[in-house]
């Protein structure tokens, strides 16, 4: 009795120490604030039909998205909002549109770059080194309604049209984590990490106090004109530590039940 006990706490243990392992090893994916200058801080996802983030969390305006482990990571369209515009979101390893993308998710049809909407939960899976800031950006205002295309990169500002670091569109990213909708506020932390990133275009003019004035054209604070989930793949040896970690509860509860 007392080695199947001890045998038992031993699985237990292990089955503890092999899940945290394996948890702390997948948070692969970084968002950090965009310090500028002018540093852009915070800002939250609002309401608006058609939205494919939660309303009231909060993100970094402009938040650099970093793959901070080699390994697999899959895009996933979530939808758009009532965006009057032609929007697209942009994989593309060099950020060169005129060398080609790796993918692309479209809220609507009708321009060169996009030929129709994409259906939402499309996905795209590819590969990244360490420390490899993700190479997406968005091409939004394709129909020249606000003196557009803009281009907004990663971590970077919108180009084309007027300038100023928010005054043609912005966008927010942050860790989707089990504690985004009771404290999403990602507060005074430069930077987040996790398994899961979400980005949400705003694709008008976005206001700063002090910093980005908006004229013609008006606001869009919603971030919802085209939203991404980011997702880290997990990697099989992970996949495997949380499976020995599954088992060894389990036999510890059975021989804790004999």
């Amino acid at each position: 009795m007392k080695n199947t006990k001890a045998i038992g706490v031993g699985l237990a243990a292990m089955a503890v120490s092999v899940m945290i392992g394996a948890s702390s090893a997948q948070a692969g994916l970084a968002v950090s604030e965009y310090v500028g200058p002018p540093a852009l801080g915070t800002d939250t996802f609002k309401a608006e039909p058609g939205q494919g983030i939660p309303t009231n969390v909060r993100g970094f305006v402009n938040g650099g998205v970093t793959a901070v482990h080699a390994g697999q990571y899959t895009f996933t369209y979530l939808g758009a909002g009532n965006a009057s515009y032609i929007n697209a979101f942009v994989i593309d390893t060099d950020f060169n549109l005129g060398n080609g993308f790796d993918a692309i998710f479209c809220n609507k049809g009708g321009s060169a770059l996009c030929a129709a909407a994409t259906p939402i939960n499309t996905t795209f899976t590819t590969t990244f080194a360490a420390n490899t800031l993700i190479p997406f950006y968005y091409i939004f205002d394709q129909n020249g309604a606000s003196g557009g295309p803009h281009q907004l990169n990663n971590g970077g500002i919108a180009t084309g049209g007027t300038s100023g670091p928010t005054s043609t569109g912005a966008y927010l990213a942050n860790v989707r984590d089990s504690n985004w909708l009771t404290n999403p506020n990602p507060g005074n932390l430069l930077t987040r990490t996790g398994t899961d990133v979400v980005v949400g275009l705003s694709d008008e003019c976005h206001i700063i106090p002090g910093i980005t004035t908006c004229g013609v054209g008006g606001t869009d604070t919603d971030f919802q004109d085209l939203s991404v989930l980011i997702h880290q793949v997990p990697e099989p040896g992970t996949l495997a530590l949380l499976g020995m970690g599954l088992v060894g509860l389990g036999l510890a509860r059975r021989r804790k039940a004999a």
